[in-house]
């Protein structure tokens, strides 16, 4: 029988941050087309480590995660046996979405954040 990741952990410099209902990565590019006289050829790049966070707002305001101050921080993504998935760091937050509601009654906000370097567990 195959197990899935149940449950995941987010980790932000030291602090566990409970309300994340999501992470999602921006697709990696490594290489672009580029154009040459004799037709095209491909070029190395180096990957944007984009990724977007769907933070669920804490009804008590003074209960929410302050996004807005982290610079050169540190994203460990953990399975829910505590085991590492992920390690971004560099991280900062580029952009604190708006706000949009679900049918589950929860009031959710994508945070657009960027790393420096990533690796996997």
């Amino acid at each position: 029988m195959t197990e899935y990741i149940g449950t995941v952990q987010l980790i932000v410099n030291g602090k566990e941050v409970k309300d994340i209902k999501g992470i999602t990565a921006d697709p990696k590019i490594y290489r672009k087309v580029v154009k040459s006289m004799g037709g095209h050829g491909y070029a190395t790049v180096s990957p944007d480590l984009n990724f977007t966070l769907q933070y669920i707002l804490p009804k008590n305001p003074d209960l929410r995660f302050d996004f807005k101050s982290i610079t050169n921080g540190t994203v460990k993504v953990l399975d829910d046996e505590g085991n590492t998935l992920e390690i971004y760091t560099g991280v900062t937050t580029l952009e604190v979405g708006s706000v949009s509601y679900t049918l589950d009654s929860e009031t959710v906000v994508d945070i657009k954040m960027a790393a420096t370097k990533h690796t996997e567990g």
